[in-house]
């Protein structure tokens, strides 16, 4: 749910299909044996291929992109047909847990539906052709999340603003240069 439209692109540009899972290992295991996917992966680095029923084992996924590098070439050469757009780091703002909830809740209420396509699959994830930004509870510590991407520097700072002025005075977002 975190992830950048590059990987999307690439994925459906090859007959792939992409989908979103909650954050977190135990989901990412979940969501590749439910729906008997090839592959998943998210942000943090973990992937899981369904032939190894869905563990994410570093080893097994090691020698598994030595298989595909054998039959596809270059992984830079693979690497490159990714499309690369701006983006900030992942944000993690301390927010008290007995009101992070609320928070996203009230930002999934404010939001313009017309403009957006919104995911509420964890957090919510506004995303437009162009751009796309998430603020979702961290499951670990007393934070709120937030990710941001744009396909052209334009697009990453309007997403940006548009969620800080869904946020208004509850929480300021650093600024946008110090992140990216």
């Amino acid at each position: 749910i975190k992830g950048s439209l590059g990987p999307l692109e690439f994925i459906k540009n090859f007959g792939g299909v992409a989908s979103f899972f909650k954050t977190g290992h135990t989901n990412g295991t979940k969501f590749v044996r439910d729906n008997e996917a090839d592959v998943a992966g998210e942000i943090s680095g973990h992937y899981f291929f369904g032939d190894n029923h869905a563990c994410d084992d570093a080893i097994y996924n090691s020698c598994r992109m030595l298989e595909i590098v054998s039959k596809k070439g270059k992984l830079s050469a693979l690497a490159d047909k990714i499309p690369e757009y701006c983006s900030t780091t992942e944000l993690r703002l301390d927010y008290p847990d007995g009101k992070k909830n609320a928070l996203i809740e009230d930002l999934k209420k404010k939001v313009d539906k017309i403009f957006f396509e919104v995911i509420t699959l964890d957090g919510v994830r506004l995303q437009t052709k162009d751009s796309w930004g998430i603020a979702r509870v961290s499951n670990t510590a007393p934070m709120v999340t937030f990710r941001f991407e744009g396909r052209t520097k334009k697009k990453l700072e309007e997403i940006y603003n548009t969620f800080q002025d869904l946020l208004g005075d509850e929480l300021k977002l650093p600024p946008l240069k110090e992140v990216t």
